[in-house]
């Protein structure tokens, strides 16, 4: 399934930028209430903690080059080992996309759509991704750029104001109140969680020139959202204090709706809310594409519409039977503790080492 598609250095910094902001963006609340006070600082060091990973994935692109990284684990360990893992990635990634569909349409709910059924909001962004992702990961990577600067304009317009009015610096004071064992559980839930972006790039890597010299745009692409996720959630934290932000649902809208300049400036909550939708647009596009792109590899066949059909008709599917935001919220909590980052550290571990016994095979074969 060789591709010769190149992605830019900002189409790749975006995508990673893209691909991490995901289910963090709701459940970020969790972290606050095992963290507290330095809740922020917390979810800064979560996210540079996946920067090894990246650059991990950026090393071993190499050896795939226009293709994915399951091509290097069936080579070595063959089609039906490779078939499981994949099946595993891709039931992964739908889970992923059904817990933000779910915490995302809530807001909507919540918030402005209140009698429109779940399901119609649902099969309207599944349908968005399934078209983004058809599209290629080129046109996602352009998309991604524009998106990313509507968010940027987004956030700034909306909570960057709040340092006129309603940002309190003694909300979060004294910054270090914690125990050490809060703050480091804080930040393996934080890492966890954007670990899904590992995911993602474990399937483009082979689409960026020269992945292991260019390592430093998977840095960029994480550290600009380190800095614009830890921001955010301090605003809020200034704004109404880490103890009343722990225990807002759809904490993002919610905070915003007490943005207030005179009688002139409010309602800032439509623009947060625009950004949280892009941050659903982003995150069932890359997912649906990841499994589309995986799923065209365990069958052997390429660019096959079908799959993509499949793919976000499980998605939509599982997305309808959880039907909550709770469910989302605690799934996506799980998932990021304790399965995303161990399946991705797997993977990688498996693939170095498949490599590794690939290139010692070839020594011998010349001796």
């Amino acid at each position: 399934m060789e591709s010769t598609v190149k992605l830019t250095r900002e189409q790749v910094i975006w995508l990673i930028f893209a691909s991490a902001c995901g289910n963090i963006v709701y459940n970020f609340t969790w972290v606050v209430a095992v963290v507290n006070r330095p809740y922020w600082l917390a979810t800064f060091i979560g996210v540079f903690l996946n920067i090894p990973f990246a650059i991990w994935i950026m090393y071993l692109g190499k050896y795939y080059q226009g293709r994915t990284i399951f091509d290097i684990l069936e080579n070595t360990l063959g089609k039906f080992i490779c078939s499981i893992i994949i099946i595993a990635y891709i039931s992964l990634n739908i889970a992923i996309a059904a817990c933000m569909l779910n915490m995302y349409v809530s807001t909507i709910k919540v918030f402005f759509l209140q009698y429109t059924p779940p399901w119609v909001l649902m099969l309207f962004l599944v349908a968005m991704g399934a078209v983004f992702a058809n599209s290629g990961i080129t046109i996602l990577g352009r998309l991604f750029e524009m998106l990313v600067i509507i968010f940027i304009f987004n956030f700034f317009s909306g909570f960057f104001l709040s340092f006129i009015r309603v940002f309190k610096i003694e909300n979060i004071a004294p910054i270090f109140d914690t125990t050490f064992l809060g703050f480091a559980k804080g930040v393996i839930i934080t890492a966890g969680n954007i670990s899904e972006c590992l995911l993602f790039l474990m399937i483009t890597a082979g689409s960026i020139p020269d992945p292991q010299k260019h390592y430093i745009w998977a840095v960029k692409g994480l550290t600009y959202w380190a800095v614009v996720l830890s921001f955010a959630i301090f605003i809020m934290g200034g704004m109404i204090s880490p103890e009343l932000l722990m225990r807002i649902a759809q904490a993002g809208v919610a905070v915003s709706r007490i943005i207030q300049i005179g009688e002139f400036i409010r309602g800032m909550e439509v623009l947060i809310l625009i950004t949280y939708q892009i941050f659903a647009i982003m995150k069932v596009s890359l997912c649906i594409y990841s499994s589309w792109v995986s799923a065209q590899k365990l069958l052997s066949l390429r660019n096959n519409k079908l799959h993509l059909i499949f793919v976000s008709i499980a998605v939509f599917s599982l997305s309808i039977w959880m039907n909550s935001f709770n469910t989302g919220y605690f799934l996506s909590l799980f998932l990021g503790t304790y399965i995303i980052l161990p399946f991705a550290i797997f993977i990688l571990l498996l693939t170095t080492l498949c490599i590794f016994i690939k290139n010692r095979n070839k020594g011998s074969a010349l001796k």
